[in-house]
C-alpha cells in the first residue's frame, strides 16, 4: 500500500507532509506532544474556545501495515481541526523551514491560463528579483557585475525552490529554505560606503527575503508618491537595484494586467521580521504604468565602474578603418551583468584581439577588464581595457605540448 492508494488530496504533497515535517509544524503552533512512542506521537491542541482537547496521532514507522491509512486519517483530521485544505496544510508545513514568496498575476484570463511564454518570462523576472535582493543582502554596494559571490550563488542554486502553484488568478510560489545562521558579514568594502550592521541571529535566507520585501515596498511607495523622494543612495540602502526595477517593469508591461500582488509567509523557525518589513506589496495598474519611467531613470544613473567580465565571444567585428598592419576590431562578449546575460562590446587590438579570435573559434571563455557602462542602449567596456589571456595561454601551451 502507498500514498496513491489512500487519498489523492495529499498525493501532490507527499514529500512535504512527512510525519517529521508535520510534527515540527505542530510544535510551532502551540500543540503539545503528550506521548512519543516508537510507533507514533500523540499531539494535542489545548485551550480551544470550545474547551475541548483536539488531538492527533502521527505514525512514525512507514513499514507498519497500517501506516498509510493512519497517516491519511491524521492528515484528514488535521485539515478539519485547522480549517485548511490539503494544499494550505502543505503550505503551512513547508513554511516552518522556508520563507514563502507568492507572486499573484491578476489579469484578464478567459480560461484561467496564461501564455506559456509569459509564464516562462515571469519565472525569469522572479529569479532576477531574488538575485538582486541576494546581492543587496550580501553587500548593498556590490555592483552585481562580473562574477557572483559564492554565498549568493549557493543560495540561488541550492536554497531557492519553486513550490506548488496556488489557486486564485495565477500564483507562483517560491520557497527560500533556511539553513544555518548567517556568517559574519565581510568587513571588506566594495565601495567607499560602510557596510550595514546585520543581526547575527538572522540567516542569510531571511536577510535576502526581508531585503526583497523592503526593496519592493520602497519601489511601490516611490512610484505611488508621484515625485522623486528616493535618490540613488536611498534606493541602494533600501535594496532597490536596477535589475529588480527592470524585472518589475517587464512583469508590469503584460497586456491586460490589472495588478501584481506579492506576499510573504515568514518561516516560524526564525524570529519574525521587524514591523516595518511588509508582508504584502501590491502594484496596481496605476503603479505598473510608472515602472518604465523609474527604470529609465535608474538606467541613466548607473555610474560606469572598472569591472572584470568573463564570457564567450559571440561576435567579431572589423572596424571600417582598421589598420591592416595590426589586428583590431570590436568583439562582443556575453557576460552576466547586473543579474542578466548581456552583450558587452569591447574594442581590442594587437595580441588581445588575436586571443579573442582564438576564444571565439575554440568556444572558450574570454576575460577582460575595463570601465563598464552604457553607450546608448548597449553595454561596453571602455577606458583602460586589459585582457587577461592567462587561461587561453595555458590552454594553448597544453595543446601544443600534447
Amino acid at each position: 500500500m502507498s500514498w496513491t492508494d489512500i487519498n489523492d488530496r495529499f498525493t501532490d504533497y507527499v514529500d512535504i507532509l512527512q510525519p517529521r515535517n508535520v510534527a515540527e509544524y505542530l510544535a510551532t503552533q502551540e500543540w503539545a506532544c503528550l506521548a512519543d512512542k516508537p510507533f507514533g506521537q500523540l499531539w494535542a491542541l489545548p485551550n480551544q474556545p470550545t474547551g475541548q482537547l483536539s488531538s492527533v496521532v502521527l505514525p512514525k514507522d512507514p513499514t507498519g501495515a497500517d501506516y498509510y491509512p493512519r497517516i491519511n486519517e491524521t492528515l484528514t483530521l488535521l485539515t478539519k481541526i485547522l480549517g485548511m485544505n490539503a494544499s494550505e496544510l502543505a503550505e503551512a508545513v513547508s513554511s516552518v523551514h522556508a520563507d514563502l514568496f507568492f507572486v499573484r498575476v491578476d489579469q484578464s484570463m478567459q480560461d484561467g491560463t496564461i501564455p506559456l511564454r509569459q509564464a516562462a518570462k515571469l519565472l525569469e523576472n522572479i529569479d532576477q528579483m531574488i538575485k538582486s535582493a541576494a546581492l543587496s543582502a550580501f553587500n548593498p554596494y556590490h555592483s552585481g557585475r562580473g562574477g557572483i559571490p559564492g554565498q549568493v550563488r549557493d543560495f540561488l542554486e541550492e536554497d531557492v525552490r519553486m513550490g506548488h502553484t496556488k489557486r486564485g488568478s495565477f500564483i507562483i510560489t517560491v520557497a527560500a529554505r533556511h539553513d544555518e545562521l548567517m556568517p559574519k558579514v565581510e568587513t571588506r568594502k566594495l565601495s567607499a560606503q560602510p557596510l550595514p550592521k546585520v543581526d547575527v541571529s538572522e540567516t542569510y535566507t531571511r536577510h535576502v527575503m526581508t531585503t526583497l520585501s523592503t526593496a519592493l515596498d520602497a519601489t511601490r511607495r516611490h512610484i505611488s508618491a508621484g515625485r522623486d523622494f528616493m535618490d540613488l543612495e536611498q534606493a541602494v540602502e533600501a535594496g532597490v537595484r536596477l535589475p529588480m526595477v527592470e524585472a518589475l517593469s517587464d512583469m508590469g508591461s503584460t497586456k491586460g494586467l490589472r495588478a501584481l500582488d506579492m506576499s510573504f509567509n515568514w518561516s516560524q523557525s526564525q524570529p519574525h521580521p521587524k514591523p516595518e518589513v511588509a508582508s504584502e506589496v501590491i502594484f496596481d495598474v496605476g503603479n505598473l504604468e510608472k515602472l518604465e519611467g523609474l527604470r529609465s531613470r535608474f538606467s541613466r544613473e548607473v555610474v560606469p565602474q572598472d569591472e572584470t567580465i568573463v564570457g564567450p565571444v559571440t561576435e567579431l567585428r572589423r572596424g571600417e578603418h582598421h589598420d591592416p598592419k595590426m589586428e583590431s576590431g570590436e568583439v562582443v562578449i556575453r557576460a552576466d551583468i547586473e543579474g542578466r546575460l548581456r552583450k558587452v562590446k569591447v574594442e581590442l587590438s594587437g595580441e588581445d584581439y588575436d586571443w579573442a579570435i582564438l576564444a571565439h573559434r575554440e568556444r572558450l571563455p574570454f576575460t577582460v577588464s575595463g570601465n563598464l557602462g552604457k553607450k546608448g542602449n548597449s553595454w561596453a567596456l571602455t577606458g583602460n581595457v586589459v585582457a587577461d589571456t592567462s587561461f587561453l595561454r595555458h590552454r594553448q601551451t597544453g595543446n601544443t605540448a600534447i
